[in-house]
Parts: C-alpha cells; structure tokens; sequence
C-alpha cells in the first residue's frame, strides 16, 4: 500500500457584514439565549456532524430556528447565503445555483473563565458567528487571523476552518450556525 500526502493551499474567504439596526434583534436573541441557554454535558453531540460540545459556555440547543430573535438572523444568513452575490464566490461550471440551507443554529452565552477549544464544523460547508455585543474575538488558528467581536458582526466561513475562542474575561453573547451546501 502506498500512502501519498499532500499540503495543498486553498483559497480561504472569510465573509463579514456589519448588520444595522440590531437592537431589537439582539435583545431578543439575548432573552432567548437566557432563556435556553444551560451548562451541557460535554458528551452530548449534535446529530448532524456527530461533534461533541466543545465550549464552557452556557449553550442553548442546536436547533433555535424558530424562537425569538433567533428567527431573524436565520432569515438573514439564508437571504445572504442564498444570494447571487454571495453564489457567485463559489466556483461552480455554468449557471448551476447550489441549494444553501441553514441546518443547526444556536446560540453561547459566555463570562469569566469560559472558552471554546480548537474545532471546526465539518461536514457542513460554511458556518457562521453573529456577535451581540463586544468580548474575546474568534480566533482561526490555521491560518493565524483573528476577528474581533463587535455588536451587529456577522461573519460567514468555511466550516473545515479550524477555531476557537480564548478564555473570556467578561460577558460574552453569540448566535451560531452551520450551512449545507
């Protein structure tokens, strides 16, 4: 058996979009967030990729879609994802226009101490972060860049990125999702 291996570059797009008009969105998501949102057992995994948690934050369930707040940055990220624009980024032959779906959404209320270890979202195509509010920044540590939280920042990325948060030093709100393509 002959095993070859490869480092191969990819092109890397990391999408942001600063959302206006945010307040009422996010105090939703806030209330939601505190509503849902509990210290889970680390063994619990989320049945579309099979990953277990790997945060210490308080962490909703994977599947907020249709609760307060959460239901309008999901019609956002599809309208962003489904859009002419954000399908011509993606290298395809001819006019064939992928079918792009939201598939797990959730959200992270993180304080003191709290973090979230290297990871990343495969098998989904893209994931996404939405920031309410300012704290630590999402650090991709593959390709060493780091983007800081900011109320209203949206940030779409492929999801083989890997990621993590450090250690949190204050209040810290996020929405979550990942994408198929």
């Amino acid at each position: 058996m002959i095993i070859e291996q490869f480092n191969i570059k990819r092109l890397c797009k990391i999408y942001k979009y600063q959302l206006q008009n945010v307040e009422k969105m996010n105090r939703e998501l806030k209330e939601s967030i505190n509503k849902f949102g509990q210290i889970q057992n680390k063994k619990e995994k989320n049945e579309f990729n099979n990953a277990y948690r790997c945060t210490s934050a308080k962490m909703t369930p994977w599947n907020m879609h249709a609760e307060k707040g959460f239901k309008d940055i999901y019609k956002i990220v599809e309208d962003i994802v489904n859009s002419k624009q954000f399908h011509s980024t993606i290298p395809l032959d001819g006019d064939y226009k992928l079918p792009i779906k939201v598939r797990d959404l959730w959200g992270l209320e993180y304080w003191g101490g709290d973090e979230t270890i290297e990871h990343n979202h495969e098998p989904a195509a893209y994931s996404f972060a939405y920031y309410i509010g300012k704290g630590v920044p999402i650090v991709f540590t593959e390709i060493n860049h780091t983007v800081k939280a900011s109320s209203g920042l949206l940030i779409i990325f492929p999801a083989y990125l890997k990621h993590k948060v450090s250690k949190c030093d204050g209040e810290r709100y996020v929405v979550s999702g990942n994408i198929l393509v």
